[in-house]
């Protein structure tokens, strides 16, 4: 009988989410999103995710971000409490530690774009939950329409 190797490409190891549409309350904050957060097991997991950026009428954009956390925003201007290397029992495995946020600050407006996060891999030894999180600075919040995707893969 030979060795059993789980194969990562098997759907049961990858988990999904899409955040509700959000139209913010203000500018200059980080969002508090709805079903924005996967809950991975024990094991080494690759993060990858996306927001996207649109408007309904007119909301131009000057800075927008993108980044995986331990808690959710809170609709203000501060970043959520509990960075991605905060979370207990969750070890960050990529160069890149922190929140693993990606930021585009841009000289000039723009009216829609999709920015990627950081690819990300974390080891973890107890149930985990990991958030995906946006910021926006923009002209007209109530125009606003962000959507963020994460998607997570069981590595080992």
């Amino acid at each position: 009988m030979g060795l059993y190797v789980p194969n990562p490409y098997v759907q049961k190891n990858i988990l999904t989410c899409t955040s509700g549409t959000k139209t913010p309350s203000a500018t200059n904050n980080y969002h508090s999103l709805t079903t924005n957060s996967v809950t991975i097991t024990p094991g080494t997991w690759e993060l990858t995710g996306y927001a996207s950026f649109s408007f309904s009428g007119s909301a131009l954009y000057t800075d927008v971000g993108v980044g995986f956390y331990g808690t959710n925003g809170a609709d203000t201007s501060s970043a959520p409490t509990t960075a991605l290397s905060g979370i207990a029992n969750l070890t960050v495995d990529s160069a890149v530690t922190g929140n693993n946020t990606t930021y585009l600050n841009t000289a000039s407006t723009f009216a829609a774009i999709t920015i990627p996060c950081v690819t990300t891999w974390v080891s973890c030894t107890a149930d985990s939950t990991i958030y995906i999180v946006t910021y926006a600075l923009m002209t007209t919040a109530a125009n606003s329409r962000i959507t963020a995707r994460m998607s997570v893969k069981k590595i080992y």
